[in-house]
Protein backbone atom coordinates (compact mmCIF):
# COMPACT_ATOMS: atom_id res chain seq x y z
CA UNK A 1 0.00 0.00 0.00
CA UNK A 2 2.85 2.40 0.78
CA UNK A 3 4.25 2.17 -2.58
CA UNK A 4 0.90 2.62 -3.85
CA UNK A 5 0.65 5.95 -1.95
CA UNK A 6 4.30 7.01 -3.37
CA UNK A 7 3.45 6.41 -6.84
CA UNK A 8 0.38 8.55 -6.58
CA UNK A 9 2.19 11.28 -4.39
CA UNK A 10 5.10 10.88 -7.17
CA UNK A 11 2.74 10.97 -10.40
CA UNK A 12 0.83 14.31 -8.99
CA UNK A 13 3.87 15.72 -8.05
CA UNK A 14 4.99 15.47 -11.66
CA UNK A 15 1.05 16.65 -12.75
CA UNK A 16 1.57 19.54 -10.54
CA UNK A 17 4.78 20.79 -12.01
CA UNK A 18 3.46 19.86 -15.81
CA UNK A 19 0.46 22.45 -15.12
CA UNK A 20 2.93 24.86 -13.37
CA UNK A 21 5.73 24.47 -16.54
CA UNK A 22 2.42 25.30 -18.82
CA UNK A 23 1.59 28.75 -16.88
CA UNK A 24 5.12 29.57 -16.88
CA UNK A 25 5.50 29.29 -20.70
CA UNK A 26 1.87 30.85 -21.29
CA UNK A 27 3.13 34.27 -19.13
CA UNK A 28 6.11 34.10 -20.71
CA UNK A 29 4.53 34.05 -23.95
CA UNK A 30 2.40 37.02 -22.90
CA UNK A 31 5.26 39.06 -21.73
CA UNK A 32 7.10 38.64 -24.82
CA UNK A 33 4.13 39.91 -26.58
CA UNK A 34 3.50 42.26 -24.38
CA UNK A 35 7.22 43.49 -24.98
CA UNK A 36 6.99 42.86 -28.87
CA UNK A 37 3.58 45.12 -28.79
CA UNK A 38 5.89 47.52 -26.89
CA UNK A 39 9.09 47.93 -29.46
CA UNK A 40 6.49 48.67 -32.23
CA UNK A 41 4.63 50.81 -30.27
CA UNK A 42 7.98 52.70 -29.93
CA UNK A 43 9.27 52.00 -33.21
CA UNK A 44 5.93 53.78 -34.64
CA UNK A 45 6.73 56.82 -32.41
CA UNK A 46 10.58 57.43 -33.23
CA UNK A 47 9.40 57.21 -37.01
CA UNK A 48 6.75 59.56 -36.47
CA UNK A 49 8.86 61.96 -34.87
CA UNK A 50 11.40 61.40 -37.41
CA UNK A 51 14.14 60.04 -34.75
CA UNK A 52 16.44 57.16 -36.28
CA UNK A 53 18.12 57.15 -32.81
CA UNK A 54 18.35 58.70 -29.19
CA UNK A 55 20.90 58.44 -26.39
CA UNK A 56 19.57 58.75 -22.62
CA UNK A 57 21.69 58.60 -19.99
CA UNK A 58 24.77 57.24 -21.84
CA UNK A 59 22.30 54.48 -23.44
CA UNK A 60 21.61 54.18 -26.97
CA UNK A 61 18.15 53.50 -28.67
CA UNK A 62 18.31 52.87 -32.67
CA UNK A 63 15.16 51.90 -34.93
CA UNK A 64 16.40 48.85 -36.93
CA UNK A 65 15.40 46.71 -39.89
CA UNK A 66 16.74 43.93 -40.54
CA UNK A 67 16.13 41.16 -43.04
CA UNK A 68 15.53 37.32 -43.42
CA UNK A 69 14.92 34.69 -45.82
CA UNK A 70 11.79 33.12 -46.09
CA UNK A 71 11.74 29.94 -48.16
CA UNK A 72 8.77 30.22 -50.77
CA UNK A 73 9.16 27.35 -53.12
CA UNK A 74 11.18 24.77 -51.75
CA UNK A 75 12.08 22.99 -55.36
CA UNK A 76 12.73 25.75 -56.83
CA UNK A 77 15.55 27.12 -53.78
CA UNK A 78 16.86 23.65 -54.50
CA UNK A 79 17.32 23.25 -58.14
CA UNK A 80 19.23 26.83 -57.53
CA UNK A 81 21.25 25.61 -55.02
CA UNK A 82 22.35 22.82 -57.22
CA UNK A 83 23.73 25.48 -59.30
CA UNK A 84 24.91 28.47 -57.45
CA UNK A 85 28.57 29.01 -55.62
CA UNK A 86 27.03 30.45 -52.86
CA UNK A 87 25.65 26.78 -51.86
CA UNK A 88 28.03 25.73 -49.17
CA UNK A 89 27.71 21.90 -47.47
CA UNK A 90 25.27 22.59 -45.60
CA UNK A 91 22.54 23.97 -47.67
CA UNK A 92 23.32 21.54 -50.07
CA UNK A 93 22.32 18.81 -47.92
CA UNK A 94 18.90 20.98 -48.03
CA UNK A 95 19.17 21.25 -44.35
CA UNK A 96 18.84 25.30 -44.87
CA UNK A 97 20.39 26.78 -42.51
CA UNK A 98 18.49 30.92 -41.61
CA UNK A 99 21.78 32.19 -40.95
CA UNK A 100 23.13 31.50 -44.25
CA UNK A 101 20.06 31.93 -46.56
CA UNK A 102 19.69 35.34 -44.42
CA UNK A 103 23.13 36.26 -45.35
CA UNK A 104 22.18 35.45 -49.07
CA UNK A 105 19.17 37.66 -48.99
CA UNK A 106 20.95 40.58 -47.24
CA UNK A 107 23.56 40.45 -49.79
CA UNK A 108 21.31 40.53 -52.70
CA UNK A 109 19.00 43.06 -51.58
CA UNK A 110 22.15 45.24 -50.45
CA UNK A 111 23.51 44.67 -54.46
CA UNK A 112 20.35 45.34 -55.90
CA UNK A 113 20.24 41.61 -57.26
CA UNK A 114 17.42 39.63 -58.07
CA UNK A 115 16.46 36.66 -55.12
CA UNK A 116 17.28 32.94 -55.81
CA UNK A 117 14.28 31.44 -57.10
CA UNK A 118 12.13 30.01 -54.43
CA UNK A 119 13.27 32.79 -51.57
CA UNK A 120 11.55 35.70 -50.59
CA UNK A 121 12.62 38.08 -47.43
CA UNK A 122 10.70 39.54 -44.47
CA UNK A 123 11.65 42.53 -42.42
CA UNK A 124 12.06 42.92 -38.73
CA UNK A 125 12.19 46.14 -37.22
CA UNK A 126 13.58 46.19 -33.44
CA UNK A 127 15.23 48.69 -31.53
CA UNK A 128 18.96 48.45 -30.84
CA UNK A 129 19.72 48.96 -27.44
CA UNK A 130 23.56 49.67 -26.56
CA UNK A 131 25.14 51.29 -23.35
CA UNK A 132 28.07 53.21 -23.42
CA UNK A 133 29.43 51.05 -20.38
CA UNK A 134 29.70 47.74 -23.28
Amino acid sequence: MSETNDLKSRLKSMLDARAKATASQAAADQDKADAQRQEADLIEFMQDSGLQSVKIDGVHYAAKTTVYATIQDRDALQSWLENSPEADDDLMQFRPVAQRLNEIVRTKLANEEELPPGLSWRPKHYVSVKSDDK
